[in-house]
């Protein structure tokens, strides 16, 4: 049993806090509250560090929240900018009960996965006989899509470099995530 450990049940950060001074902001705590946003809020400072594990959804919140993010979104909803990083909160990747499948590879329209695993398909499990459209399509567009989000604050070399990565992961190698979930008997 951890002795230096405490873990509050029905309660939730609601903002990071930065030290002040200096260009290089650190976080010194957090401020939380109950989770249903009522009674009082509570400040903790760390001693070393903080860490932030909110999951995919409430991490780019709690950022934004806390001046982390896009000064356009942030400032007219009177959140102070804190550090300028106008990709927080784009490019959700985690969607674990949607369904996906396509004719021709067997998927059950009716039937519905486990809620507690993620299933990272190949290109022909997700597109069935369109496979080869998607990898087509996928080819000829990934550095227009790459040049596209560069908008959103990332460099187009960088993202080029990274999609161009991801398209040969799903178009050449068609390889599954090490995470792929096929049946009860199968291991994460």
């Amino acid at each position: 049993m951890r002795t230096n450990w405490l873990t509050l049940v029905n309660h939730q950060v609601t903002k990071i806090n930065w030290a002040s001074g200096g260009t290089k902001k650190t976080a010194t705590g957090v401020n939380f509250k109950q989770a249903d946003n009522t009674g009082q809020t509570f400040t903790v400072n760390a001693r070393k560090e903080v860490i932030l594990a909110a999951g995919a959804i409430m991490t780019p919140a709690l950022l934004q929240l806390s001046g982390v993010g896009d000064p356009a979104k942030l400032n007219p909803l009177g959140i102070q900018t804190v550090i300028n990083l106008p990709t927080v909160g784009k490019n959700l990747q985690e969607q674990t009960m949607t369904s996906l499948g396509a004719g021709g590879n067997g998927f059950d329209w009716g039937g519905r996965g486990p809620s507690d695993a993620i299933a990272f398909l190949n290109i022909n499990e997700l597109y069935g006989n369109g496979a080869q459209d998607a990898i087509n399509d996928i080819n000829a567009n990934y550095a227009n899509w790459a040049q596209q989000q560069a908008a959103n604050g990332a460099s187009a070399a960088a993202l080029t470099t990274i999609f161009g990565i991801q398209k040969d992961l799903i178009v050449n190698q068609r390889g599954r995530s090490p995470y792929t979930r096929t049946g009860p008997q199968d291991k994460f």
